[in-house]
C-alpha cells in the first residue's frame, strides 16, 4: 500500500491514503477527520456509521490508478457548483476480503458543509468507496 508521506501533506492523495491507512487499522474515529465536511454534517455519530459501513469489509491492500482533478459540475441538490481544482476524483484499486475492486473515492476541498474553498480541506466520500463491496 502506497504510503501517505510519498504526497503533500494538501493533497486529495495524502487525504485519500491517510483514511485507507486507518481503515485498515480499524480505527474509525482516525476515518472520520478525514471524511468530507457534506458527508459528516448528516451524521449524529460518524465514527459509529463508518464503523458500520467499514466493519464487514477487511482492508487488504490499496494502490491510486488514476487521478482526475479537472472536475465541473453542478449539483442542484447539494446548492454548489464544483470546481475546477475543489473537486477531485481518484481512482482506486482495493483488495478487500480477498477480492479486487477497483473504485472512483471523490475528494472535496471545504471549508464547512457544503461550502467548497480553496481554504478548505480536503474530505473522502466514503460511500464513494464502498459501492458494491460485501
Amino acid at each position: 500500500m502506497i504510503r501517505s508521506e510519498s504526497f503533500p501533506t494538501d493533497s486529495p492523495e495524502y487525504r485519500l491514503m491517510e483514511f485507507l491507512h486507518a481503515w485498515k487499522k480499524g480505527k474509525y474515529k482516525t476515518m472520520v477527520s478525514h471524511c468530507q465536511k457534506t458527508w459528516l454534517s448528516g451524521k449524529k455519530d460518524p465514527s459509529q456509521a463508518l464503523r458500520l459501513m467499514f466493519e464487514h469489509a477487511t482492508l487488504e491492500t490499496a494502490e491510486i490508478i488514476d487521478i482526475d482533478r479537472n472536475i465541473n459540475v453542478s449539483n442542484k441538490k447539494l446548492k454548489i457548483k464544483m470546481e475546477d481544482g475543489l473537486v477531485c476524483d481518484i481512482l482506486i484499486s482495493l483488495k478487500v476480503n480477498t477480492i479486487t475492486h477497483v473504485r472512483k473515492v471523490r475528494l472535496l476541498k471545504e471549508e464547512d458543509a457544503y461550502d467548497l474553498s480553496e481554504n478548505g480541506d480536503w474530505g473522502v466520500n466514503p460511500i464513494s468507496m464502498l459501492r458494491e463491496i460485501k
